[in-house]
């Protein structure tokens, strides 16, 4: 970056270069002359100002800013929490088989902590596909927003004598803007609490639900117990059970860190009584214990004899590449994977074809619309057969509609008395013995050969008093 007057730009410059890496503030900045130069080469001496080796006598040269930015595991993320509507760069939304489950916090790129109360009912892993989705921002679950990142799960450990869950994930998350963990302090080391709190989750429909908490002193040895520290909302009077569940975080000099988690019944209005937690500084060692012990072991999912969607839901093979979106990203539409399908579809004739599509006599899939439009589109020539018509067309594309009782054809050829046989929702003709739809009967149409289809018909009419 060239500039030739920028005094009072270069602290804006070093803190946003270093906040669009997804590092935190920037340590410590200063000018250097920087040539413009293919070859150029920055040499740090271990002085306070870096120099440049210039490569060529005739190279342009200008002002440049040597900028040092700080680790991410050691900056304090937020000088204030989020306000409503925004998001917390820790949250981790949880997904099990593609449905949303509750609400983690990252703590490094591995690991994500949420409550024991989350997981009540699942035990195994290999029964289910379990997903963290981070980098949500302010949108809403179902839509895919532009940093997003999905994790899959490859081992749950809960922590003994506590309601803490710890989830590793199968790869590391990538630290951005986005992504940040909440600070976790090493083993033997001791936030120095600031005195303000907050309860933060998303419930179901991803909206973020944060409280203000206030610590509340001779509280039961080894638990932490919270209150509101404002009133709850008048319409906590009546409250409707939507349970949530996320984590309580406190502030220190280090920035916000994790007190404890929870699973809260009643939502936005839960805390109204004092609550005792696990207090997790006290499982510190317990936790660590498990990031280090942990085994290096790979997801072995539920699989999926269908389509599995990267948040985790499985789909039907049929839902494939019909044109219709199932997974929230819309990966089964993927072009190029749906392109690929339709070569092996028609290679091998072993795939249902697509909603919009119909089934040609060799097996290969061609659109509903090729059907009877003067080009031959199925090598076999099905898709132009001798005679266009409402029936042909059906036994093409859907032949469960042929005498299914119901006319889908205004010229009734779906119905066809002397095809179709006698079945639920089906009239007899009284001499001929065919069957015929009993939406046909007394319609004003002859459908039975002799007609008796239309006979001691009672038509009502409506009269006008005047």
């Amino acid at each position: 970056m060239c500039f030739k007057n920028w005094t009072d730009m270069k602290p804006i410059i070093a803190s946003e270069l270093c906040l669009s890496l997804g590092l935190s503030e920037y340590e410590s900045y200063s000018e250097v002359e920087v040539y413009r130069h293919p070859l150029r080469t920055i040499i740090d001496d271990g002085r306070q100002t870096p120099t440049v080796d210039r490569n060529s006598e005739d190279a342009e040269g200008c002002n440049g800013l040597y900028i040092k930015c700080s680790n991410i595991s050691i900056v304090k993320w937020y000088s204030d929490i989020p306000n409503k509507g925004d998001t917390s760069p820790w949250d981790a939304a949880i997904f099990v088989d593609g449905e949303y489950k509750c609400t983690g916090a990252l703590l490094n790129m591995k690991w994500v902590l949420t409550s024991f109360n989350c997981f009540r009912g699942i035990f195994e892993l290999d029964s289910h596909y379990v997903t963290v989705l981070l980098g949500i921002g302010g949108g809403y679950l179902d839509i895919v927003g532009p940093h997003e990142q999905i994790r899959l799960v490859a081992e749950s450990m809960p922590v003994l004598y506590s309601d803490i869950f710890l989830l590793r994930l199968e790869n590391e998350v990538v630290y951005t803007r986005y992504v940040r963990p909440l600070h976790f302090t090493g083993q033997n080391k001791i936030h120095r609490f600031k005195g303000k709190c907050h309860a933060t989750g998303r419930n179901k429909d991803n909206k973020l639900i944060l409280v203000e908490l206030t610590r509340v002193a001779n509280c039961t040895s080894g638990l932490k117990c919270f209150k509101r520290s404002l009133p709850a909302p008048a319409n906590c009077n009546n409250p409707r059970n939507e349970p949530w569940s996320g984590t309580i975080i406190c502030e220190s000099d280090n920035g916000f860190y994790p007190s404890a988690v929870f699973y809260e019944e009643n939502g936005a209005c839960g805390f109204r009584r004092t609550t005792p937690f696990t207090t997790l500084s006290l499982f510190l060692n317990a936790i660590f214990n498990i990031f280090e012990r942990s085994a290096v072991l790979t997801a072995c999912p539920k699989e999926c004899q269908g389509f599995r969607c990267t948040l985790g839901e499985c789909i039907e093979s049929r839902r494939i590449c019909d044109g219709i979106p199932d997974c929230r990203g819309g990966e089964d539409e993927n072009t190029v994977m749906c392109r690929e399908r339709r070569i092996f579809c028609h290679l091998s004739n072993k795939c249902d074809c697509a909603k919009n599509e119909f089934t040609c006599g060799n097996g290969r899939c061609v659109p509903k619309s090729a059907f009877c439009n003067k080009i031959i589109d199925c090598e076999d020539e099905s898709d132009e057969p001798d005679i266009c018509n409402c029936l042909s067309y059906l036994k093409m594309t859907n032949p469960d509609k042929i005498c299914d009782g119901i006319r889908n054809c205004l010229d009734r050829t779906d119905e066809n008395i002397e095809m179709c046989e006698c079945g639920f929702g089906k009239h007899m003709c009284a001499e001929s013995k065919f069957c015929i739809p009993t939406e046909m009967v007394c319609d004003g149409y002859s459908d039975c050969p002799n007609g008796d289809d239309e006979t001691d018909c009672i038509q009502l009419r409506t009269f006008n008093n005047k």
